[in-house]
């Protein structure tokens, strides 16, 4: 019978542990410093798993082969419509132009996508995919030093805020994100995730050393500029 009590008792206290384990562990990350920085990165992570690159860091600064960063920089002026071969001063200007305009997209060709994705009802995949080839192209900008770090950290809190009001957690927002890749890839008008950015989609959400396993949704604003302390008033001179 003592037995009997004992192993009653300690399966009462497992099941209590299982309970409080989401609160504790969800009161335990609030009690951190939040990880803004690395959230906004981690819109990317699929891009940035499949190129091969870090993405378990809060930096913009990375260490990669010269050869790397040669092809790097190559892909991503290309992406927004750039001539990776032009004199050094038309792709500062054309970077510094398209930054200018990110939230409408960046590249020369997304409107026409955001026009054919809301035509169809599809806003919300077409934005998941641009919210996380935003996170992608300006850290790998930042990265090859095309954009300074202080307006690629705004750009991508930003970014990374308008991500966080529209989707209610990563599994809605990766799946959105496949969706979306899957039609701007393949000009496909159905909306099915092609199978291997979902399953990689899938394969990360399950993976408990990510970020998107480890970081919360809600659990803190992303953007959330603090005021600056009001300056002291100059003594006024008394005559």
């Amino acid at each position: 019978m003592g037995f009997l009590a004992l192993d009653v008792a300690l399966v009462l206290a497992l099941f209590a542990g299982l309970v409080a384990y989401p609160a504790l562990r969800k009161r335990r990350l609030l009690a951190e410093p939040p990880m803004r920085r690395r959230w906004a990165l981690a819109l990317a992570d699929i891009q940035l798993r499949r190129q091969g690159l870090p993405h378990l860091i809060d930096t913009l600064q990375f260490p990669w082969p010269d050869e790397g960063l040669a092809s790097l920089r190559r892909g991503v002026l290309t992406e927004l419509g750039i001539d990776p071969d032009a004199p050094a001063g038309q792709v500062d200007a054309s970077v510094r132009r398209a930054l200018s305009n990110w939230a409408h997209g960046l590249g020369t060709d997304r409107i026409a996508f955001f026009s054919h994705m809301c035509g169809a009802g599809r806003a919300r995949d077409a934005l998941a995919l641009e919210c996380a080839r935003t996170a992608f192209v300006v850290r790998c900008l930042a990265r090859l030093g095309l954009c300074p770090e202080d307006t690629a950290w705004l750009i991508l809190l930003l970014n990374a805020q308008r991500a966080q009001d529209t989707f209610q957690g990563w599994a809605e927002f990766g799946l959105a994100y496949a969706r979306g890749r899957h039609t701007w890839v393949s000009g496909a008008e159905q909306g099915s995730a092609p199978q291997r950015t979902e399953l990689e989609v899938r394969e990360y959400l399950n993976d408990r050393h990510g970020n998107w396993a480890k970081l919360p949704w809600n659990a803190y604003r992303l953007f959330d500029p603090q005021p600056l302390p009001q300056a002291a008033q100059p003594a006024q001179a008394t005559r």
